[in-house]
């Protein structure tokens, strides 16, 4: 296991979002503008209509989020429901389905802090279902007893009516549910005032449950994602302290095509035969070809460092990007200065630059609409390349409760010592290398596979393969 080492940041007061947005297929790009423009680092979504013809993207952007979701499957209602929670890639956060119960729309994500870890839960409870809060009390009963203290839990409980105080023999029994949920884990309700107005009836169905009041701070009632929306939106702050890493610039390479002749050359005066006479000592033949190849590439290109914000946009070209450098900086001028020369030079970079991006998605798709004539595989091929795989989740330490490895460098040392473990050299085949000086390694290569397949990268996917859109 690799040493424990923090050599990121310390995040605090992270934006949390709420909202009802009946239905995201129509409200998709409206929904995540909303995201956008809240900066909000987690959202939580109800009712969300999803099923298993609705991408991610509809829902969060993946360049930006890690997306959890939970569509409706078997309930007295087949359309409608469903849940789901979008954070920010950057932050640790795991997914608990051994707390997921059958009946009960509810998801439970479980964020990795640097002092506690938190449990964010969000449910759906419908209007329809009488025994929901009794499978609600289900799942948090197999909570561990370390979490029960450390409970975020948001969601539209279809209570319009209820009082939380005063004596519970009057009310009905799915608000006396609810309460009884809420004296018995320690809750404490965070949202006053109205969360639904829909013509002259006004009620408070949207709840936000904690279990510590230090969790959060500036909790309020926000518009909706979309204007079609009756329901009302809710912000707040959660007061943790997470691992904020920063992400470093990626060298790429500058390829120029005058020298791609020169590359050629290089590449073919090497002899790759005795290189690849080394497979079966794996270690060595990578290095040799690692060590061939950049050289060759060395000789003929140029590595040039790409910004972090310039990967978080690669489909982008220079010319946009460009464009979208000058008109940030010529927005930072206007609001130093307050000059009116400044304001109408950023207005006209602003439009310029949304002129720009417009022309340069035409002109991608056009590619992809002409391409695909020829080769019916070219936009499959597009919506691959431009969809973002999800990252590792946070890796749990062996023989050890609530800690997890986050850092980048610490999960790939820890995965490649396991797999050293399951594929161990064979001492037939693979020895350690005696030749020295450059000279080819010639190994006799074996009849049979002798190294054992591996298995461990299929335990570390927590998370199925994320959807293409």
């Amino acid at each position: 296991m690799p040493p424990l080492r923090f050599s990121g940041e310390i995040g605090k007061k992270l934006t949390f979002l709420y909202g009802n947005v009946n239905g995201i297929r129509s409200k998709s790009e409206e929904t995540k503008r909303w995201m956008g423009e809240k900066k909000a680092d987690i959202v939580a979504l109800v009712e969300t209509w999803a099923d298993n013809s609705t991408p991610d993207c509809l829902i969060a952007d993946p360049e930006h989020c890690n997306l959890f979701r939970k569509d409706r499957e078997g309930c007295k209602k087949q359309a409608g429901g469903g849940v789901a929670i979008a954070i920010k890639k950057g932050l640790q956060a795991v997914r608990m389905e051994s707390l997921e119960v059958d009946g009960v729309e509810v998801m439970w994500i479980k964020l990795i802090c640097l002092h506690l870890n938190v449990l964010i839960g969000v449910v759906y409870a419908p209007a329809y279902d009488t025994q929901v809060f009794s499978e609600l009390r289900t799942s948090m009963e197999l909570f561990p007893p370390f979490l029960r203290r450390n409970i975020f839990l948001v969601g539209d409980f279809n209570c319009p009516k209820i009082v939380w105080d005063g004596d519970t023999s009057g009310k009905s029994e799915r608000d006396r549910d609810l309460i009884q949920l809420k004296n018995e884990f320690k809750l404490w309700q965070k949202v006053k005032g109205t969360t639904r107005k829909r013509g002259r009836s006004e009620s408070s169905l949207d709840q936000l449950f904690v279990t510590q009041l230090g969790f959060v701070r500036n909790t309020r009632i926000v518009n909706p994602p979309s204007a079609t929306c009756d329901h009302q939106a809710i912000e707040t702050k959660l007061m943790l302290m997470t691992p904020n890493f920063k992400t470093k610039p990626k060298l790429v390479w500058k390829i120029d095509g005058e020298n791609i002749n020169v590359f050629k050359t290089a590449l073919s005066s090497v002899n790759w035969g005795q290189v690849f006479d080394l497979m079966c000592n794996v270690d060595v033949a990578v290095t040799v070809f690692q060590d061939k190849f950049i050289a060759a590439a060395k000789s003929a290109f140029q590595l040039k460092s790409i910004g972090a914000k310039r990967l978080h946009r690669p489909s982008l070209s220079e010319r946009a990007i460009d464009s979208l450098r000058r008109c940030g900086s010529a927005f930072k001028k206007r609001r130093r200065t307050r000059d009116q020369a400044d304001y109408s030079s950023w207005k006209e970079l602003e439009v310029s630059k949304r002129r720009i991006i417009q022309s340069d998605k035409h002109r991608r798709l056009y590619g992809i609409a002409k391409a695909s004539r020829r080769n019916p595989r070219a936009v499959s091929k597009h919506v691959k390349k431009n969809t973002s795989a999800a990252s590792i989740p946070p890796i749990p330490i062996p023989g050890h409760d609530e800690k997890y490895i986050v850092d980048a460098q610490d999960k790939a040392e820890f995965i490649s010592q396991e797999f050293s473990k399951v594929y161990s050299a064979c001492p037939r085949h693979c020895l350690p290398s005696t030749v020295s000086h450059g000279e080819p390694i010639r190994v006799e290569p074996p009849e049979t596979p002798h190294c054992p397949p591996l298995h461990y990268l299929g335990d570390l996917e927590a998370n199925p393969t994320p959807r293409l859109c």
